[in-house]
């Protein structure tokens, strides 16, 4: 016999018919990806189309209901000169999806976590994404920084996606 799975915003009007779709969309796990950086990362490239991959990401099949991207980072350090940034890139496969988020500083360079999140509807199939970074041109490199976790030690930088 065949499950019948309802499309999103169907109303359901049964008890039993909630309880079915309770339980399947419990068994549907709220985190579809996670990969994760335990060693920082000085950030060479200086500009968007050339910028550097600092998480990767892998094919995950989406079923066309939206989702978050995030990345955090323990700390980010910008470049030492008045003005200088460092940019967090979202990636689709090859496509540039623009910022994620950016920290800049004034003068001289900040040392700040960040965490950046984004909301996109992903088209039913198969998408890569993934974070990467560029940096002022003319200034000294920035950093992301990460590590292993533990006593006097970074935790990770991570990307996830969840459920919207």
């Amino acid at each position: 016999m065949a499950i019948v799975v309802p499309t999103p915003n169907t109303t359901i009007t049964s008890a039993w018919g909630k309880s079915v779709a309770d339980a399947i969309n419990g068994a549907i796990p709220p985190e579809l990806y996670y990969n994760q950086i335990t060693a920082p990362l000085a950030v060479t490239a200086t500009a968007a189309n050339a910028s550097q991959l600092v998480i990767a990401g892998a094919a995950v099949a989406y079923d066309g209901r939206p989702v978050i991207i995030e990345f955090s980072s323990p700390a980010l350090l910008t470049p030492n000169i008045a003005g200088g940034a460092v940019t967090i890139n979202l990636i689709e496969g090859g496509t540039d999806l623009g910022y994620l988020g950016q920290a800049q500083a004034s003068n001289p360079s900040i040392l700040t976590g960040v965490t950046f999140r984004r909301r996109l509807t992903p088209t039913a199939g198969n998408h890569t994404y993934q974070i990467a970074a560029w940096r002022t041109a003319g200034a000294a490199n920035a950093t992301v920084f990460a590590g292993p976790g533990g006593a006097d030690q970074y935790p990770p930088a991570f990307m996830r996606i969840i459920r919207a």
